[in-house]
């Protein structure tokens, strides 16, 4: 990282570029939410409410805590969500899914 007072080298050098990227990692990995969350940043993340969450808990399909991390995979959430919405080519989790009948003909 550069310190307080000191003078990057030019833009060309590759410690100039290695600080850059260095800091561009920095930035993308406060971004990128974690992988295993709790219940809190689980509803935080997915804008659900306590009661909201815990009927999930309760639904067939959806990822149960990690038992070595106590936590929930953000991931399998994630596709829990897109299959309950017939966003993937998979089997959906309510039976419910998108299916392709061809080209819309709206002129007869």
């Amino acid at each position: 990282m550069i310190s307080r007072g000191a003078v990057p080298a030019g833009e060309g050098s590759p410690d100039f570029q290695g600080e850059v990227m260095s800091l561009v990692n920095a930035i993308e990995a406060g971004l990128r939410p974690a992988r295993f969350m709790t219940e809190s940043e689980l509803r935080r993340h997915f804008g659900l409410s306590e009661r909201a969450l815990t009927r999930l808990r309760l639904t067939k399909g959806f990822p149960r805590k990690d038992a070595l991390v106590d936590k929930t995979d953000r991931k399998a959430v994630e596709k829990f969500f897109d299959a309950r919405a017939g966003l993937t080519s998979g089997s959906p989790v309510d039976g419910n899914q998108v299916v392709e009948d061809g080209e819309e003909n709206f002129n007869g």
